[in-house]
């Protein structure tokens, strides 16, 4: 619902002015349906979020939206919730929502995958653990990790086949079978989405620190004779009338 206001202003031939101003309401009426989706392409084997509506004549939502029905001519599958997924190259392939006796539509490319997995959030960068949890992070939101290609080399050594690995929808984490030495480790990462799209390796140095921090230099040295010297000094003149003292002392060693 639009509530505009309008304003009328009238002036006679001598320059004089006047005006009036009244408040309408204006309800809302069907106009149009929509199809939006953030991206008119998608990667080969990615998915893609489309959102139906039907708007009003401001191009506003209506309150009440009916159910929406979803089929595509093409180029992959779509539920109904609008969610696509894409499985073959080309285009435009026409995506259709069906509600409240109307039909929009919106189209969407299918183009190759050229995007590699992201590698991030290596942990740890620091560790007193002579048996770290190495966790990192791989996301490919097209055609997904290819985990079977994954070589992962600590010290320069393949540890891949090794054991020790926990994969999770976005990563994996490693524990080392025995204990490392202290001091820097290295670890390189190399993997490639189910399209062949390598990554560029990842380089990772972190640190096994099992060394307590040395407290040095304390002052005075335990057990150390302390004299303390009291000195008053006359304060500024207080309201009541009064004059105060401060106290100052010192640390004095013999």
């Amino acid at each position: 619902m639009h509530v505009p206001t309008i304003q009328v202003t009238a002036t006679n031939p001598l320059g004089l002015s006047a005006s009036s101003s009244v408040t309408v309401t204006v309800d809302q009426t069907y106009w149009y349906a929509s199809v939006l989706a953030q991206f008119g392409h998608v990667g080969i084997g990615s998915l893609q979020q489309f959102v139906a509506s039907q708007k009003d004549q401001f191009g506003d939502d209506l309150p009440d939206q009916p159910t929406f029905t979803w089929t595509v001519s093409g180029g992959g599958t779509v539920d109904q919730t609008g969610l696509f997924t894409s499985t073959t190259l080309g285009g435009p392939y026409t995506i259709t929502a069906t509600g409240g006796g109307v039909a929009c539509t919106a189209t969407v490319h299918v183009v190759p995958d050229t995007t590699p997995p992201a590698i991030s959030a290596l942990t740890p960068l620091a560790t007193n653990s002579l048996q770290p949890v190495l966790a990192v992070t791989i996301q490919d939101f097209a055609s997904g990790v290819d985990w079977s290609t994954l070589l992962v080399t600590l010290d320069g050594y393949d540890v891949t086949q090794n054991g020790g690995f926990s994969y999770t929808a976005n990563g994996f984490s490693y524990t080392p079978p025995s204990n490392l030495t202290v001091g820097p480790h290295t670890v390189i990462i190399h993997v490639s989405d189910n399209h062949g799209n390598w990554a560029a390796p990842v380089t990772w140095t972190f640190y096994v620190d099992t060394t307590a921090p040395a407290i040095t230099n304390v002052s005075p040295a335990e057990n150390a004779l302390v004299y303390v010297t009291n000195e008053f000094l006359p304060c500024a003149h207080h309201p009541s009338g009064h004059h105060g003292h401060r106290q100052r002392r010192e640390l004095v060693q013999p």
